[in-house]
């Protein structure tokens, strides 16, 4: 039994380890080993590729504030066959108009909504 379980603890390790190294742009912030370990991993794998390359086009949108390419990404996103990211897109798409305003104007009405939601649990 506990064979078991540390085989499970390993594999969530290393399951561990390759979605750090998915989610994190190879350029940068992974060492020369690291961006070659990555290279192999993404190679034999092609739904952990094509994840890889979704979270790096994401990342790259969101940093630009780029309301074109979160579009396209989300289109792209939600025709892929990857379910985590076909759900993403679904959601975010039903708040596309509240994303596009994030990105466009300097300020939010989060604070706000954070009070009626505390004032709506209260009573």
């Amino acid at each position: 039994m506990a064979s078991s379980e540390n085989t499970r603890a390993a594999k969530a390790s290393a399951a561990h380890s390759a979605c750090a190294l998915a989610a994190a742009p190879c350029t940068g912030s992974l060492e020369e080993d690291e961006c070659d370990d990555l290279e192999r991993v993404l190679a034999a794998d092609g739904c952990l590729d094509a994840g890889y390359k979704l979270v790096q086009r994401f990342r790259v949108a969101l940093h630009e504030l780029d309301v074109p390419a979160v579009k396209q990404w989300l289109l792209d996103a939600a025709a892929s066959d990857l379910k985590p990211f076909s759900r993403l897109a679904a959601g975010m798409t039903d708040d596309l108009e509240a994303i596009s305003n994030a990105f466009r104007y300097p300020s939010s009405t989060g604070p706000v909504e954070g009070h009626i939601t505390r004032v709506k649990t209260v009573s």
